[in-house]
């Protein structure tokens, strides 16, 4: 029990470690100066939900999630991301707690979580296809 928590903690860093920097290097050094606004945000939202998606993929890697292991990686997801951006508005901006409240930050945590659910459901759809002999080569029956 305690092995999948760690493994939840560790890939939720690993992710916002990744986001950010991503993000900061997409901001800085690809996009150009006149994409701003809206158009930079549906970018942000869209870079988020792959980034989001492949490390809930990662996280559930083992085998099938269960509702329960969805629920958990979602509580420590939410829980690690939140707690790392108010250190990060704290210790590095002017707006301190107040970063976490910012319509951009709550819409990118909604999209995770939504990221996540995705995997965790493609997931054991594939896994029950599998199970079932239809996610393999099909054989044509020959006459």
């Amino acid at each position: 029990m305690f092995a999948n928590l760690s493994r939840y903690a560790l890939i939720s860093f690993l992710k916002f470690v990744v986001t950010f920097y991503g993000l900061f290097s997409l901001y800085s050094y690809i996009l150009p100066e006149w994409v701003v606004g809206n158009l930079l945000s549906a970018i942000t939202w869209i870079a988020v939900f792959i980034i989001s998606f492949l490390f809930a993929t990662w996280a559930f890697h083992p085998g099938s999630p269960t509702d329960r292991d969805i629920t958990k990686l979602v509580i420590v997801w939410l829980s690690v991301t939140i707690v790392l951006l108010l250190g990060f508005g704290i210790f590095f901006t002017f707006r301190g707690a107040r970063i976490l409240f910012e319509g951009e930050i709550l819409i990118q945590l909604v999209i995770e979580v939504v990221a996540i659910i995705l995997a965790g459901i493609l997931l054991r759809r594939r896994a029950l296809k599998q199970e079932l002999g239809e996610g393999g080569i099909e054989i044509r029956e020959i006459r």
